[in-house]
C-alpha cells in the first residue's frame, strides 16, 4: 500500500490535480483579500469623492453669496447712474419717492431673477416705514408678513459695522440664510432658504443631517432625519468650508447609506469563495474521469507499444471528443509505425544513393586522362607557359571539386569551378571555344547547390564542341522576383527530343548513360529545395537555353 501511494505521488496525475488544487487554493484566496483591498479602495475614493463634491459646492454658492453682495452694494451706490435707493430714502416729493419704490423694486427683483429666484432681496427704510422686496415669493401668501417681519427684526440686531458673512436664522421650523448691508438711513439685503442650497447636493433619503458649530453650539439648519448625537460614531463627517456662512459647517452622513452595505461586500466575495471551492470539487472529479484516466490508459498503452507489443490499441468508445481524437491518433499512429519505418529506411537509401552519384560526377577518369594526354601533348611541342598554366588552372578546379564541401557552396566558389574548367578547355580546344560570364554584382555570398552550373556548363562543352566552327556559350545570373535565376546559353546543336521530353516532364533519366550529372542536379534540388526550385529547358538547333531558379539563401 505504502509503496502504490508513493509511486502515486510521483505520477503526472497526482502532479497536476495537486498543482490545481495549489493555485485554485491561492487564486481563490488572492481573490478574497483582493476584494478586501478593492473595498478599501472603494470608500476610500467614495470619502473623497464626496468631500470634493461639497468642496464644489461650497465654492459655487460662495461666489454666488459675493455676486448677491455685490449687486446690493452697487444698487446702493450713491455714485451709481440708478440711485432710486436713494430717492426713496431722501425725497420729499411723494410722487417721486411711489416712482422710484417702483423702480427700485424691479432692481431687487433683477438681482432675484438672475440668481434663478431662490432668494428674496429686500430694501427697508424703518424711517420711512418703507419695505421694498422682489417680486418672487419664498413662502406662502398667509406667512409672508411673518417672514417680513423677521427680517425687520434681524436688522435691529445688525452691528455698526457691516459684515461680509451671511447670517442663520429660523422661521416656521426652517432654516434661512440672511445678510444685510446697513447704508445710510435703510438696509438692503437678501434671504435665502437653506434647503435651496443644499437639496441638490444630499440626496432625499434619511441619512444627512447639515451641522452649524457656533460658540460652541451645535445645530441642524438642514437635515434629512432628526440628528441624534449618539449615533454619530456611525457617521462620516464632512467639513464644508463656506468663507460666507458665519460658523463652522459639517455634513453628517450615515456610513452605510454613503458607502453601501458592508454586509453585501463580505458576502459577495465569501459567496465566491465558497462557489469556487464547489467548482473547484467538481472539476476535480471531472478531470479524474475524463481526462486524467484516460491519460493514464493511453501512458500504458504508449509503454506496452515501445517495450514492442506493436498490435496495442485503445477503445475510442464513451470517450470525450478530444480524448477520442486522441485515442483515434495513437492507434492510427501505431497501424502506421512499420509503413513509416519503410518509408524513413527508403529515404535513407535514396539518399544515400543521391549522395553516391554525386560521388560519380566528381570522379570521371577520362577527364583525368584528357587533361594528362593534354600536358604529354603539350610537353612534346615544348609549350611549357601553356603546361603552367594548365597546371594550375586544373589543380585549383580539383581543389574544388575534390574538396569538402556542403550541401550549398557560395556562388563565387562555384563561378571560379566553371571558369576553370572553361579555361582547361579553352587551352585543349582553342580557337573553337568562347564563353562569358555575367554576375550581378553583391551576388557572390549567395548559396547555391555545388556542381548545379558546373553541369550544365560541362553538358554544353561535352555535346557540342566538335558540332560547330565556334562554341559559345553565355552564363548571366542575377536576381529576378527574390529567386536567384541562373541562365546559360549556348549555340550547340540542342538536347535529343527524348531526353529534353523527359527533363521537362519530370521523367527519370538514365543514370548509365552520359545524364548522370544532370539527374543527380535535379535530385538534389528536389532534396534539398522541394517545389521552391526551377528548371526550365528551351533547345533548338543553334540555340539552347537553360533556365535554373533557387530561393535567395545567403
Amino acid at each position: 500500500m505504502k509503496h502504490r501511494l508513493i509511486r502515486l505521488k510521483n505520477t503526472i496525475m497526482f502532479k497536476s490535480l495537486f498543482m490545481l488544487i495549489l493555485l485554485s487554493t491561492i487564486v481563490l484566496l488572492g481573490v478574497e483579500l483582493v476584494s478586501f483591498l478593492v473595498i478599501q479602495v472603494y470608500e476610500k475614493d467614495t470619502v473623497q469623492i464626496y468631500q470634493q463634491s461639497l468642496d464644489y459646492y461650497s465654492a459655487y454658492w460662495d461666489r454666488t453669496f459675493s455676486t448677491i453682495d455685490t449687486a446690493l452694494l452697487n444698487l446702493a451706490n450713491a455714485d451709481s447712474r440708478d440711485n432710486s435707493y436713494w430717492q426713496v430714502c431722501y425725497t420729499e416729493n411723494q410722487l417721486t419717492r411711489e416712482t422710484e419704490k417702483t423702480i427700485l423694486a424691479e432692481r431687487l427683483s433683477t438681482i432675484a431673477r438672475n440668481q434663478g429666484n431662490t432668494i428674496i432681496t429686500f430694501a427697508y427704510i424703518p424711517d420711512r416705514e418703507t419695505f421694498i422686496k422682489s417680486q418672487n415669493q419664498l413662502v406662502n401668501y398667509d406667512k409672508r408678513a411673518e417672514l417680513i417681519a423677521q427680517i425687520k427684526a434681524y436688522t435691529k440686531t445688525l452691528p455698526l459695522i457691516n459684515s461680509e458673512t451671511w447670517q442663520d436664522i429660523s422661521y416656521d421650523g426652517e432654516e434661512y440664510f440672511i445678510h444685510a448691508y446697513a447704508v445710510e438711513t435703510g438696509y438692503v439685503g437678501a434671504i435665502i432658504n437653506v434647503k435651496a442650497i443644499f437639496s441638490d447636493l444630499m440626496s432625499d433619503s434619511d441619512t444627512v443631517s447639515l451641522i452649524k458649530y457656533d460658540s460652541d453650539d451645535m445645530r441642524a439648519i438642514y437635515q434629512t432625519e432628526i440628528y441624534d448625537a449618539d449615533t454619530t460614531d456611525t457617521d462620516q463627517i464632512f467639513n464644508l468650508d463656506m468663507s460666507k456662512i458665519h460658523g463652522d459647517l459639517s455634513v453628517y452622513v450615515q456610513t452605510e447609506r454613503l458607502l453601501g452595505s458592508r454586509t453585501l461586500f463580505i458576502l459577495l466575495p465569501l459567496g465566491t469563495l465558497l462557489a469556487g471551492l464547489a467548482l473547484l470539487v467538481w472539476n476535480i472529479y471531472f478531470q479524474m474521469k475524463h481526462v486524467h484516466k484516460p491519460i493514464n490508459q493511453l501512458s500504458q498503452a504508449m509503454e506496452t507499444f515501445s517495450s514492442g507489443e506493436l498490435s496495442v490499441r485503445l477503445p475510442e468508445e464513451k470517450l470525450d471528443r478530444g480524448m477520442r481524437v486522441l485515442f483515434s491518433s495513437f492507434n492510427a499512429m501505431a497501424a502506421q509505425i512499420q509503413h513509416l519505418k519503410i518509408d524513413v529506411y527508403e529515404e535513407k537509401i535514396e539518399r544515400e544513393k543521391i549522395e553516391s552519384n554525386y560521388l560519380r560526377v566528381q570522379i570521371r577518369p577520362h577527364f583525368y586522362t584528357n587533361i594528362l594526354n593534354l600536358i604529354s601533348g603539350l610537353a612534346q611541342i615544348k609549350d611549357y607557359a601553356s603546361i603552367q598554366q594548365l597546371a594550375a588552372t586544373t589543380a585549383a578546379y580539383f581543389r574544388y571539386l575534390l574538396g569538402e564541401k556542403g550541401s550549398f557552396v557560395p556562388l563565387k566558389e562555384e563561378l571560379r569551378c566553371v571558369e576553370s574548367y572553361f579555361q582547361i578547355q579553352q587551352i585543349r580546344y582553342q580557337d573553337i571555344l568562347e564563353y562569358s560570364l555575367t554576375v550581378m554584382p553583391g551576388l557572390e555570398n549567395q548559396l547555391i547547390l555545388p556542381m548545379a552550373i558546373q553541369t550544365f556548363a560541362e553538358n554544353c562543352i561535352k555535346h557540342n564542341i566538335t558540332l560547330v566552327p565556334v562554341l559559345r556559350i553565355a552564363i548571366e545570373i542575377c536576381i529576378d522576383q527574390k529567386q536567384l535565376r541562373i541562365s546559360i546559353r549556348d549555340n550547340g546543336n540542342g538536347f535529343p527530343a527524348e531526353t529534353l521530353e523527359k527533363i521537362q516532364t519530370g521523367a527519370k533519366l538514365s543514370e548509365d548513360g552520359e545524364h548522370i550529372g544532370i539527374t543527380n542536379v535535379l535530385q538534389r534540388m528536389q532534396l534539398f529545395y522541394g517545389n521552391a526550385a526551377h528548371l526550365s529547358i528551351s533547345s533548338q538547333r543553334g540555340m539552347s537555353n537553360i533556365e535554373l531558379s533557387f530561393p535567395i539563401i545567403e
